[in-house]
């Protein structure tokens, strides 16, 4: 397990740095490094990238796209203390939410929600409207068992996302068929979109399950959940409960009872 990441969300906010500008060169070898790892040339990304380093050492944006590259390959750590670094440099304009958006990324993927919550708000402060920063918010509070705040923000996001259905509708709706927050009707209608688009998911043919079930409604939820393709994940409460999932507690718990009449 990752170690206690402690106060260091805390304690990079503090940073202001030099805020350096990228040289037009700069511009151009950070371009070709996204490029080329969008094909998947990672090695092509890291020679750009460390160009641009060794180029403009003060330049807090080629430190954050090592950061970045570190995190494709799946080395947390090293993208926490690059992003950290590149935040106590201190980002050039319009370059520090996305800073924080990504930190908050990792740490989160490092087991400290609580400190990435610092950086999402620290990013919606830039950008009220930052949709990533106001989901990977929603889905801290999940892990942190504040679930009525992240299903308001969720809440929020839907509402502005109008007829667009995303992914997080399933975790949304799930939280809408929580008793007292709305019709368990209206949570099933709003599965039956996310199902509409994102049909091959087991997640949302299990949510049916469980919402059609909670409806009364036997046969229906029985058809969903012999849509699910594995349904071994969906029989341990905890990993259901937990990233990545992160279904609600009491929904996780809800369709453990659930299942023998189901199956």
């Amino acid at each position: 397990p990752p170690p206690d990441l402690g106060g260091l969300g805390a304690a990079r906010a503090a940073g202001v740095g030099s805020a350096v500008a990228p040289t037009s060169l700069s511009i151009d070898r950070l371009g070709k490094a996204s490029t080329a790892a969008g094909e998947g040339d990672f090695a092509e990304a890291a020679r750009l990238t460390n160009q641009v380093i060794e180029l403009q050492p003060a330049y807090a944006g080629g430190i954050a796209g090592r950061a970045s590259l570190a995190v494709q390959r799946g080395d947390y750590f090293a993208a926490l203390a690059d992003y950290s670094r590149a935040l106590e440099m201190g980002p050039f304009d319009g370059e520090e939410g996305a800073m924080r958006l990504n930190r908050g990324c990792v740490l989160t993927a490092l087991g400290s929600p609580d400190e990435a919550l610092r950086d999402f708000d620290r990013a919606l402060a830039l950008d009220k409207g930052n949709k990533l920063a106001s989901l990977n918010r929603a889905l801290a509070l999940m892990d942190l068992g504040r679930e009525a705040e992240a299903f308001a923000s969720l809440k929020a996001l839907v509402l502005v996302a109008g007829m667009a259905v995303e992914p997080y509708w399933l975790l949304y709706g799930l939280l809408l068929s929580e008793e007292g927050r709305a019709d368990i009707t209206e949570a099933t209608g709003l599965l039956k979109r996310v199902e509409a688009k994102f049909g091959f998911a087991d997640d949302v043919h299990a949510a049916l399950a469980l919402t059609l079930a909670r409806e009364g409604k036997l046969n229906g939820a029985r058809a969903q959940w012999r849509l699910v393709k594995d349904p071994a994940p969906f029989r341990d409460e905890e990993k259901l409960a937990r990233k990545p999932r992160r279904w609600p507690r009491k929904a996780a718990r809800d369709l453990q009872a659930r299942l023998p009449e189901l199956e």
